[in-house]
């Protein structure tokens, strides 16, 4: 008989993810990176598969996308569980793909997120697009985020003050790859049927829809 394999539970896989985070690698020395750590779990949500940690193989590179595409890019992953000490990031430069992208398309079923990205171009995003692709999102035990929180204190004030210059206006918050391919045209580069339907199914945001009207009415004019 083979040997039988270890049976965790959900606690323990929380920990174990948390114990991860502590060996990432920051690859910047301007700015603080976020210490991320993540665990994969069988569907069943009891067998431990693999961990990785942010810059574990090289630098730059996330936990996610060393975890799902790194170690595990030909095994099938549907229903898998992740476990993740942070949201997973919403937009990378190309030719990256963000991690939400990626657990995405790994057909993962549930993850569970030690805390939120207080940074402004996810804060929050990643969970929302989570959701609305099907996964299961909740969250590690309160004193476990608490723990993340604390490894990751330079992060977070930094992340802050980002949002802050977002509410003063310095710079613009991240906006999704939707809003960012409209964010140049106007409603007369679709024909009349498609223009309804679009704003209908992209639900444009507030300012979107005014910049893109305001595009439209100038070349009324001009």
């Amino acid at each position: 008989m083979g040997k039988q394999k270890k049976i965790y539970t959900h606690r323990e896989f929380m920990e174990m993810a948390v114990s991860e985070m502590k060996n990432s690698i920051s690859e910047h020395s301007e700015k603080p990176d976020p210490k991320v750590g993540a665990i994969l779990v069988s569907p069943d949500g009891r067998e431990f598969i693999e961990k990785a940690h942010r810059g574990e193989i090289r630098s730059g590179d996330h936990a996610e996308f060393i975890l799902l595409d790194k170690k595990h890019r030909t095994k099938p992953l549907t229903n898998y569980i992740l476990y993740t000490t942070l949201e997973p990031c919403v937009e990378r430069n190309p030719p990256k793909s963000a991690c939400v992208n990626r657990t995405v398309n790994a057909r993962i079923k549930k993850v569970y997120i030690g805390i939120q990205d207080p940074h402004p171009s996810v804060r929050g995003e990643g969970i929302k697009i989570l959701k609305k692709n099907g996964i299961e999102v909740e969250f590690f035990d309160a004193n476990l985020a608490e723990e993340i929180r604390k490894a990751n204190t330079d992060f977070i004030k930094y992340a802050e003050e980002e949002a802050k210059k977002v509410l003063d206006g310095e710079i613009q918050e991240s906006i999704d790859p939707l809003d960012n391919a409209l964010e140049n045209i106007s409603l007369d580069d679709f024909l009349p049927e498609a223009q309804e339907e679009l704003i209908e199914r992209a639900k444009l945001k507030f300012k979107l829809v005014q910049k893109i009207l305001i595009n439209t009415y100038s070349s009324f004019i001009l």
